[in-house]
């Protein structure tokens, strides 16, 4: 009987999302676990990694901790509330952390009393042609592209940077806050038989009132705070 009970233990542990009593399944936060994450923090690239029997790693390349990462070894998540609770050796809860975004390209996360952007390296993330890449700032690892939905002035409303709207139900919906003095702009490349044309320019009001509806596809840059400093729009043409 102690054997069995053992047994169902040692189960449960491994189904778990994590290692703690009040964890929950663990396919559950499969989109943590099956991630290659690394963020670029303007000095240092950051890994973080969630794994299947629940333990937990952040550092960076330099070799030094991000946060208390060199306390904390395993983790739990909750759907509840978004949240990733992060323990030490001997089960103690040493941080609670909150994603604010996530999808299969990129996760954003308040964790270590600041914000922090991640990309999924096994996943696809969208990129842009060379010749844009100095006014969209897109060689730096912190700027997710993501679908906005809506912006009412104080909010972005974003999914996923594949967001279809005819299979809405499929995508998970979040909101952003945006910076007092969020910074709006449009760059749109036409490439004809290999010859590259850029347009790009600052939203006026006019235009900004069109966000989500004619403006959809952006670049995002967000900072410490997890605020929405500036979004630039981005589209491709392309004529054989």
């Amino acid at each position: 009987m102690k054997r069995l009970a053992i047994l169902l233990l040692a189960a449960v542990l491994l189904c778990g999302c994590g290692l703690n009593n009040d964890k929950i399944k663990g396919d559950e936060c499969a989109f943590l676990t099956d991630a290659k994450w690394e963020g670029n923090d303007t000095q240092c690239v950051n890994v973080i990694t969630f794994k299947d029997d629940g333990s937990f790693t952040n550092w960076c390349y330099c070799g030094s901790p991000v946060g208390n990462g060199d306390i904390t070894e395993s983790f739990s998540y909750h759907a509840e509330d978004r949240s990733v609770r992060l323990y030490d050796g001997q089960g103690r809860l040493e941080e609670t952390g909150k994603i604010l975004y996530v999808d299969q390209s990129y996760l954003v996360i308040d964790l270590w009393t600041r914000v922090y952007v991640y990309e999924n390296l096994n996943a696809y993330r969208p990129r842009v042609t060379l010749g844009a890449l100095e006014l969209t700032g897109t060689e730096e690892m912190t700027k997710p592209c993501l679908t906005v939905l809506d912006f009412d002035g104080k909010m972005l409303t974003v999914s996923a940077y594949n967001y279809d709207k005819d299979a809405a139900a499929s995508f998970q919906v979040w909101q952003l806050p945006a910076a007092e003095d969020i910074r709006f702009s449009n760059v749109s490349v036409t490439i004809d038989k290999g010859v590259e044309s850029i347009e790009s320019g600052t939203l006026s009001d006019g235009e900004i009132e069109h966000i989500g509806e004619f403006y959809t596809s952006g670049f995002f840059e967000i900072d410490r705070d997890g605020k929405v400093q500036s979004v630039v729009f981005y589209g491709e043409l392309i004529i054989n």
